[in-house]
């Protein structure tokens, strides 16, 4: 056994804004709360996108959450996402003799960006703090930007790729599932094409039809309640996304 071992992370690092003394029974927060579900309105414990929750309130977030907050500012602010919140705690829990616990990422230079260095640095985690190859953004219900220097992935400068426009078109008349594990979704779509492409002997795997598969994958999971979709057979999720896939193609090929 080495005499240390190292623990090396990536992935959701947020800021969370805690509000104490919130009451969920009170007149300030009840006409933001979810009267069905899928309707992007608040439900305790549960996740809902900014923009389905502005669209449900026909209001601007910040204003929404003045009138729930009374304007108060938040209690509390914290290091907040599975993946450095669970890394930080292994660190605690070990020890640097044993176990040196690193996290890769990069942070934004606003206000809210340099609280996570700071906090960071008050923890045994170790911040890697590494160049970008390529990178995948993300907006919800929105449009995503992709970029790849050609380092990994195929040379692409900084594009953006559209929803599926037909899943969009067809979710207007769906109200049985949720955006629960869209992004999870997304993110396998997007590793099970990187496989498909390493596979076929791609050397250079193209990001934007990684992206793809992602969006149709993160798209798909709105039709269904929970993030994951248990398949009766093999090859039935895929066979059921490819349609959505094909249409996609066209849909970006103008």
């Amino acid at each position: 056994m080495p005499d240390k071992i190292i623990v090396s992370g990536v992935g959701c690092c947020l800021v969370d804004l805690l509000y104490n003394d919130i009451d969920f029974d009170g007149g300030n927060i009840r006409p933001f709360l979810s009267k069905k579900r899928g309707d992007g309105g608040l439900t305790p414990g549960k996740l809902v996108f900014m923009e389905e929750f502005e669209k449900y309130c026909g209001s601007p977030f910040d204003h929404v959450l003045k009138r729930i907050t009374g304007g108060k500012i938040y209690n509390k602010i914290n290091i907040g996402g599975p993946s450095v919140v669970s890394l930080i705690n292994a660190a605690q829990m070990t020890g640097k003799e044993k176990c040196e616990v690193r996290y890769y990422g990069r942070g934004g230079r606003d206000e809210k960006g340099q609280f996570l260095f700071s906090a960071l640095k008050k923890t045994p985690v170790v911040l890697r703090d590494k160049k970008i190859a390529s990178l995948i953004i993300t907006d919800g219900s929105e449009n995503i930007m992709t970029y790849s220097d050609g380092s990994f992935f195929g040379e692409s400068g900084l594009k953006e790729m559209p929803v599926s426009g037909t899943i969009k078109n067809e979710l207007q008349n769906v109200h049985g599932g949720d955006t629960t594990g869209c992004g999870d979704n997304f993110a396998g779509g997007v590793i099970a094409s990187l496989v498909t492409q390493l596979h076929d002997g791609v050397s250079h795997p193209d990001l934007q039809e990684a992206c793809c598969w992602g969006i149709v994958s993160g798209g798909f999971a709105c039709f269904y309640m929970g993030g994951t979709w248990f398949e009766e057979k093999p090859g039935e999720k895929l066979s059921r996304i490819r349609p959505y896939y094909e249409s996609y193609k066209r849909q970006i090929s103008g």
